[in-house]
């Protein structure tokens, strides 16, 4: 590993740290492995998914790289996956979003997108 990987990786850890801007959610692989990976969510307008013909609500869940899954996830985010968060962060009621795809990754983690 090279010493840019090294400064994304550790990027990606501070900024995802609770204390910072992330939260805790629970995230599940589609084999039905628990995982808790502390994440930074963007919950932007509701936009429109060219797949439906209803507004659908998409978030851009920002995920640390961590090869322990202890803070983030050591594979990426595929098909199947889901994840379990609060829809807005002001209500106590949480609900589930499937992954629809990735909008980024490179060595620090990913910008995955959840609807």
């Amino acid at each position: 590993m090279g010493l840019m990987d090294e400064a994304m990786r550790a990027d990606a850890q501070l900024s995802m740290d609770a204390d910072q801007f992330g939260e805790a959610i629970t995230y599940t692989r589609a084999d039905a492995t628990v995982l808790t990976p502390t994440v930074i969510i963007d919950r932007n307008a509701p936009s429109r998914d060219p797949e439906y013909t209803r507004t659908a609500r998409v978030f851009d869940v920002q995920i640390a790289y961590d090869a322990d899954d202890s803070f983030g996830l050591s594979a990426p985010p595929a098909k199947g996956d889901r994840i379990t968060m609060k829809e807005d962060p002001a209500d106590a009621g949480t609900v589930d979003k499937e992954f629809v795809g990735l909008a980024t990754a490179d060595t620090g983690g990913w910008l995955a997108q959840f609807a």
